[in-house]
């Protein structure tokens, strides 16, 4: 009996030590580097004037973009095929269908529509795709409240009442807590997901679902870090880029800043230098990343893209299999497409 108790222990603590093997990847070489900066396209803006802080996104068969220091519209749609631009909407303001400070863009795909994050008005604000094309001046709806506790950023539907995201829950006048957490668009109530990395003391991250894979991705800013898990919370993989990927807990340099779902692939932003630069005209300003992390669904390394531009956002456009940029680096918008160049 004692046999068969030893014998027992011994597999629990096998099949523990196995688990915590299959999710935690080390990765000390990642070294397959492509040069594409020769393969970059400019999209071609003509007279349209965009700040140098645009996010595109990617709805339906055009691409919208959100300009956070516009002094005109807010809000552009672009043919995503041809770049021709559609219709400019949306200004600054505390008036109807005017925003007063703009988050993030949260997009619908299956109702053709997409949510524009207000805190100024604290609030979701939900937008008609063919409304907008039909009427600039189209007031959105207003979808659901912002409370002080909790807010979304991020964030993509997963189902017509639900959308998946970063949750920031301030704890002081100067700090805020970081978890991914599930919005019901019904009533504003929050579902954490549960899985939290034990060492990680204070979270800071970007961050992708995919409703296709059934996974969602959390990149650190400050931590070597990236860590992918089931839409139930679930850990699948902790992948560390390298042993000493706790060292900069309270350091400025940096290491992702933006993560994306293309394909099969997880693309991530990578900077792996000092968060911050010395402009010899603007003086201390961010500092951002000029290549791509590019990696399987297991977290498994496969290539670095090297765009050489510095890139302050990106889209994947799955129609045209190509990823838009936005450049704060010469160019303002150009596209990479990915064909032939990381095959399967």
């Amino acid at each position: 009996m004692k046999n068969l108790v030893c014998i027992f222990l011994l597999m629990t603590v096998y099949w523990s030590c196995s688990k915590h093997v299959e999710t935690e990847k080390y990765q000390y070489k990642r070294n397959n580097i492509i040069q594409v900066k020769d393969k970059l396209v400019e999209i071609p803006t003509d007279s349209l004037m965009f700040s140098s802080h645009c996010r595109p996104y990617i709805i339906d068969n055009y691409l919208l973009i959100a300009d956070y220091k516009s002094y005109d519209h807010l809000l552009h749609l672009l043919d995503k095929n041809t770049f021709r631009y559609i219709t400019g909407f949306t200004y600054w303001g505390q008036g109807p269908g005017e925003i007063a400070n703009m988050g993030t863009v949260g997009i619908d795909h299956s109702h053709r529509s997409f949510n524009v994050t207000d805190y100024g008005k604290q609030a979701m604000f939900r937008y008609n795709l063919d409304s907008v094309i039909a009427n600039p001046d189209y007031v959105p709806e207003r979808k659901v409240e912002i409370h002080a506790d909790k807010i979304i950023r991020d964030y993509q539907y997963i189902n017509d009442s639900s959308c998946i995201g970063l949750v920031l829950e301030p704890i002081s006048s100067s700090d805020f807590k970081v978890a991914t957490g599930i919005l019901n668009t019904n009533n504003g109530e929050f579902t954490l997901m549960p899985y939290v990395h034990p060492k990680i003391k204070k979270k800071r991250a970007c961050f992708d679902a995919s409703l296709k894979h059934g996974l969602y991705v959390e990149c650190y800013y400050k931590q070597n870090l990236m860590t992918i898990c089931t839409l139930n919370g679930e850990l699948k993989y902790n992948i560390y880029g390298g042993s000493n990927w706790t060292e900069n807990q309270r350091g400025r340099f940096e290491y992702y800043q933006q993560a994306a779902f293309v394909k099969d692939r997880i693309f991530v932003l990578y900077l792996n230098d000092s968060a911050y630069i010395n402009h010899p005209v603007m003086g201390l300003m961010g500092n951002m990343a000029t290549k791509f992390l590019v990696f399987d669904l297991n977290g498994d390394y496969i290539a670095t893209l090297e765009t050489g531009y510095r890139i302050r956002y990106f889209c994947y456009d799955e129609g045209n299999n190509r990823i838009i940029l936005n450049l704060d680096d010469g160019m303002q918008l150009a596209y990479l497409s990915l064909d032939g160049l990381i095959d399967s």
